[in-house]
């Protein structure tokens, strides 16, 4: 067994952890008389950059994005399509990682996200700085086949909720850490859990906030 396969099996054990972070925003608003602006629209959240790490090694995808519609009313939490990371290109072209490696990504289930109003800014004008998303990731919500023969899913034993930082226009940065996934696949692969750091900046087209 090398050194690389040992640590291809760790990095798979959080790859596809940390990339289940990676979508617009579930809900749980600050002030409940606010809603979505725009509303009743469709936004598009996109990345150029999406790094995975773990003991070492990184995996790093250049295309991933999701779409969703907002509600017409309130800040309720909205569904968006499943996420997709991969590095473009049609067909698309697989995720890399450092030690040479190849990352297929699939993700499935029923996605939940929504704008977080930041607390006790009623008098500030909208849209401010401050606001956060989070996101719920269904069970076994993202699985990662990478080319040492390892398989990963993210959030094996149920769903998940991950927090970003958002501008309340169009930028969400995530930067997480200690996310759930399991491993499965040959000895190297190191069978059994793990988490992961992920960073990424995610753009939202038409840029999203919250309004009175």
């Amino acid at each position: 067994m090398t050194r690389k396969s040992r640590k291809a099996g760790m990095l798979a054990a959080a790859v596809a952890a940390g990339l289940s972070l990676g979508v617009v925003a579930a809900s749980a608003a600050a002030d409940t008389d606010d809603h979505y602006s725009p509303a009743g629209t469709v936004i598009k959240s996109t990345s150029s950059k999406v790094v995975v790490s773990a003991s070492g090694v990184s995996l790093t995808c250049t295309n991933s994005s999701t779409s969703g519609k907002t509600p017409a009313t309130g800040l309720g939490s909205f569904t968006t399509s499943r996420p997709t990371f991969n590095d473009g290109g049609l067909p698309a072209k697989p995720c890399t990682d450092s030690l040479g490696g190849t990352d297929t990504i699939t993700t499935s289930g029923t996605w939940t996200v929504g704008l977080i109003d930041a607390a006790n800014d009623e008098t500030a004008a909208e849209p401010n700085s401050g606001d956060r998303v989070k996101l719920i990731v269904p069970k076994s919500g993202v699985v990662d086949h990478n080319s040492f023969g390892c398989v990963v899913t993210v959030a094996p034993s149920g769903p998940i909720t991950v927090t970003g930082v958002y501008n309340d226009h169009n930028k969400l940065t995530v930067n997480a850490k200690n996310v759930p996934g399991s491993i499965s696949g040959p000895t190297f692969c190191h069978p059994g859990t793990g988490t992961a750091s992920l960073q990424a900046t995610y753009t939202l087209s038409p840029g999203l906030s919250d309004a009175s």
